[in-house]
Formats: C-alpha cells, sequence, structure tokens
C-alpha cells in the first residue's frame, strides 16, 4: 500500500504531505561535525549552503535552472567538494546508484523497512534513498523485499542525530526529522574520500 498519492517520480517529483517547519540550526554535535574535513560533513555543510533555496523540478540553483530538487541538492553537495559537474551524474536512482558516484551502499542500509533501520550505521553526508513500495517509476527498483519492489520517490543527505537536509517538494531545503518523511524503506551509499580543499 503506498503512503502517498505519488505522480511520477524518479527526481523527487511528488509533493511531501509534511508542513514546512521553521528552519532550526543544526545541532551542536552535528555542528561540530561539519567542521571536519572528511567528505560527509564537508558535503553536508555544501548542502546547507542551499537552505532556504525554493524546491523546483529538476532545479540547479542556476539562472536557467533556478531552484533546487531533491537530486539537485545531492548533486550541488556533492559536486561542489569533489569537483564534479551537475550534469555529469546520471538522474535515474538506479543507475546513480550502479555508477557509485554518489558512494557505494551501505551495509545493513543497502535496502531495509523503516521499523528496521538502525540509525547507528548512519553518518552525516549519506545519500539516503527514501523508498516507497510498490510504486513504480520509470527506473529500476532500488530494492525488492517479500515480493514487493521499492522505488525512490525522494532523496536526501543525513544531517546527524536522525535528521535530513533535503529540498521539501513544495517547500525549500531545509532540515527536518527522519520521522517527519513518509518513507517505507530506505537505501544508502556513502561516497568515498574526497579531495580536501575549500567547499565551494
Amino acid at each position: 500500500m503506498n503512503l502517498l498519492p505519488l505522480s511520477l517520480l524518479g527526481a523527487c517529483l511528488a509533493q511531501d504531505p509534511t508542513p514546512p517547519a521553521p528552519e532550526t540550526p543544526p545541532p551542536p554535535v552535528v555542528a561540530a561535525l561539519t567542521a571536519a574535513p572528511t567528505p560527509g560533513p564537508r558535503a553536508l555543510e555544501a548542502g546547507r549552503a542551499l537552505i532556504g533555496e525554493p524546491y523546483a523540478w529538476g532545479g540547479r540553483n542556476e539562472p536557467s535552472n533556478p531552484g533546487v530538487d531533491c537530486l539537485g541538492l545531492l548533486f550541488l553537495a556533492w559536486g561542489g567538494i569533489t569537483g564534479t559537474p551537475w550534469r555529469s551524474y546520471p538522474v535515474d536512482p538506479s543507475k546513480i546508484v550502479a555508477s557509485g558516484k554518489l558512494g557505494a551502499p551501505v551495509p545493513g542500509l543497502d535496502g531495509v523497512l523503516r521499523a528496521d533501520v538502525d540509525l547507528a550505521l548512519l553518518q552525516p553526508g549519506d545519500v539516503l534513498y527514501l523508498l516507497v513500495a510498490d510504486y513504480e517509476i520509470p527506473d529500476a527498483p532500488l530494492w525488492r523485499h517479500e515480493g514487493h519492489d521499492y522505488w525512490p520517490w525522494h532523496t536526501a543527505m543525513y544531517a546527524g542525530e536522525g535528521r535530513a537536509l533535503h529540498a521539501q517538494p513544495g517547500g525549500r531545503v531545509r532540515h527536518q526529522d527522519l520521522d517527519g518523511i513518509a518513507w517505507d524503506a530506505l537505501y544508502v551509499t556513502r561516497p568515498g574520500e574526497a579531495p580536501t580543499g575549500p567547499v565551494r
């Protein structure tokens, strides 16, 4: 059974029913992590520079392509610290995962039901594919479990302490508790080491 009346998705085409809440600063523990030179926190910091940008399907935060969608947030944040242009990333989630451009699947989080997610396995900057059961998009499902296919309806970055940084459909780029976002299962990738130059 679907949680949302979703339209064709692939790149966050559905509207998240969660009303926007005022943006609050990241928890102190998470803020301290962003000062570290490791790639996940650096990418998260690059993504946080987009907080407040309006959601726009296909948006890449440039004059000819304003706003940011959920994949745009990932491409701009991770591309910003690796020097990878956003156009070099595939837009189909299965192709993104297969390419490894946004990291390798995280064991224990490479397809897991919502009730079974162990937040202790997540690290700041991890790429989150929020999956919905049996809602087909024009792409291969990221996970199959007990006869059900799971496709992503949305993507985000893990921000620590049970929170995600995401481009909320119909809203803006913001932090939000994972519990406040609709999804049935999770698939996570973790990009590897990145250059240690300044965040762009």
